[in-house]
Formats: C-alpha cells, sequence, structure tokens
C-alpha cells in the first residue's frame, strides 16, 4: 500500500478498520476528519505534512513505531518527485499520490528528506494535465529546498 502508493490496498485496509477508531486518531492530531459523504478524498497540504511531522518527532506513537513507518516510506517506488531533486545517497520518507479528476490531474509528493545534519519536511502539491511536467515541478521545487539547506 504505501510502498507503490496503491489505493486498492489502503481501501481494502480501511475496510477493516472502524470509522469511529479512524475519526478518533484524526482528532487526536488535530487534523481535520475528512467527509465520508464527499466524492473526494480531500487533505491540505497542512494536513499531509501533519503526519510526517507527527511521525519524525514520534509524538503519537512509542518511538519504535514511527521509526518503522519511515522506513517503509523510504522504500517508496515513485523517485521522479522529491527524490529525484536530491543526491542519490539521501534517503528521502515520502509519499505521493496521483489523482485523476475531471478537469485534470494531481500529483503530491510529500515527506522527510534526510539531509546529513539538516533534515527537513517537504510538502508539494501540483495540479494539471501532464503528469511528467507536474513531475518535474515537484523535482524542480526539491532541488530548490535542498540547495537552500547546505
Amino acid at each position: 500500500m504505501i510502498v507503490y502508493s496503491d489505493n486498492k490496498a489502503a481501501n481494502a485496509l480501511l475496510n477493516h478498520i472502524e470509522a469511529s477508531s479512524l475519526d478518533s486518531v484524526y482528532q487526536n492530531l488535530g487534523i481535520e476528519v475528512p467527509d465520508i459523504d464527499e466524492n473526494e478524498n480531500f487533505m491540505s497540504v497542512r494536513d499531509y505534512a501533519s503526519f510526517f511531522r507527527i511521525l519524525y518527532n514520534a509524538s503519537y506513537l512509542n518511538h519504535a513505531m514511527p521509526e518503522k513507518a519511515l522506513g517503509i516510506l523510504t522504500k517508496s517506488q515513485f523517485n521522479l518527485g522529491l527524490t529525484a531533486g536530491v543526491p542519490p545517497q539521501i534517503e528521502v520518507a515520502h509519499k505521493f499520490g496521483e489523482r485523476v479528476l475531471l478537469d485534470g490531474r494531481q500529483l503530491h509528493d510529500c515527506g522527510v528528506v534526510y539531509k546529513i545534519d539538516k533534515p527537513y519536511l517537504l510538502c508539494i502539491m501540483t495540479r494539471g494535465n501532464n503528469f511528467i511536467g507536474m513531475s518535474e515541478t515537484i523535482k524542480a521545487i526539491s532541488e530548490t529546498a535542498y540547495k537552500e539547506f547546505e
């Protein structure tokens, strides 16, 4: 589900979790609970980034679980966004998502860039019709951010 950003796997997992339990987690984290009556599962870039901040700071789960989750996120198979903008030896714990809408597409990539001695969080959400163009935009922003932290 995470490594390949597989929505079918995510939905299969969600079918085995009570909505009230999931809502409780969102509320505990201070993140807006998604509206199940809406057709789109919308999350703001701030909320998306909050998950990574909470994992990185180990401020919700015990220390072992966030480390394990971030380790899985470093294995993401999407390498055209955040990871393309940093040197290959730099690990990035990230999650990307692509959505096809009636009026275009969205491509998002969000994660922790483990720059030596200066890790940082970067989340980018794009909208357009050209997947390659959007991934190149994410890469360019990632490159710029990486250079700014030097």
